[in-house]
């Protein structure tokens, strides 16, 4: 009886085996892949982050919605659209920072109207306590503090594991808290400010606390509150409120800051 070669047959197998896996994963888009090297370029640069967080935000959440049906290998037409969305958002972020840091006029006018609204905020004082009264009660199991900025809620590093923007399992507890909240005041929006400690160098921080915020974020929005009522900061290193030369400074200057503003403009304290 005549033998069949092994080795053949092995050859065959295996490239059947690669060919398989190959037809299962989904094709490389060019699109995508453009988006998502433009976004992630763009989220490491200090000028952007500072000057354009919301349309960051918005370039970030194109993204999301574009891997994901890309992953689910949907239509190519829907990941070349929410791709080219994504990329839009990048190029307006790029525009608005690259005008911001050209035209020092444009910084003046950013100066008067924050003069303006604090202006307003004056004249409306009376209503802003009865709102602020309100508010303490229904954010009193959260522990918030009534600032002259609102009512901050400050979430510690202990909702994100070691060094990562990824939430802890116990932190959809908080979440769920304050998406309830959010429910009972529909118009009120939300500012979410990420902090770190001075470990690390500047770039790290101010991405690692970027992202926690957007993780906090997304995380209300899975809660069902509007992207639109919620935005995002990271502030790296940059605003610490104990001193970083000891471990118990340091863990308190590793948070995220949930700040609900008394007026529907939120003016960060941040300034150039």
């Amino acid at each position: 009886m005549k033998k069949i070669p092994f080795r053949p047959l092995v050859t065959a197998a295996l490239v059947s085996m690669a060919m398989t896996a190959c037809s299962s994963a989904p094709k490389q888009n060019d699109s995508l892949n453009q988006a998502r090297a433009a976004y992630e370029k763009a989220s490491q640069d200090v000028t952007l982050v500072r000057h354009a967080p919301e349309e960051l935000d918005k370039a970030r959440d194109a993204l999301d919605v574009a891997e994901r049906r890309w992953k689910q290998d949907e239509k190519p037409a829907d990941v070349e659209h929410f791709s080219y969305l994504a990329s839009q958002r990048v190029r307006i972020a790029e525009q608005i920072a690259k005008s911001n840091e050209m035209d020092r006029e444009l910084s003046d006018m950013a100066l008067e109207r924050r003069s303006v609204t604090l202006d307003l905020r004056e004249a409306e004082l009376s209503k802003v306590k009865l709102e602020a009264k309100a508010l303490q009660d229904q954010m009193k199991n959260l522990k918030a503090e009534k600032t002259e900025r609102g009512m901050v809620l400050t979430l510690g590093d202990v909702l994100f594991e070691v060094n990562e923007a990824t939430m802890a399992p116990g932190a959809g507890r908080n979440i769920a808290k304050i998406a309830s909240f959010m429910r009972s005041y529909p118009e009120r929006v939300a500012v979410i400010e990420g902090h770190t400690d001075s470990m690390g160098d500047d770039e790290y921080n101010l991405s690692l606390s970027r992202d926690r915020a957007f993780s906090i974020r997304r995380a209300l929005i899975n809660e069902g509150i509007s992207p639109s009522r919620i935005t995002t900061q990271g502030f790296g290193e940059a605003l610490p409120v104990a001193s970083n030369t000891n471990s118990a400074g340091r863990q308190k200057n590793r948070r995220v800051e949930i700040i609900f503003p008394d007026m529907p403009t939120q003016v960060s304290e941040f300034e150039e």
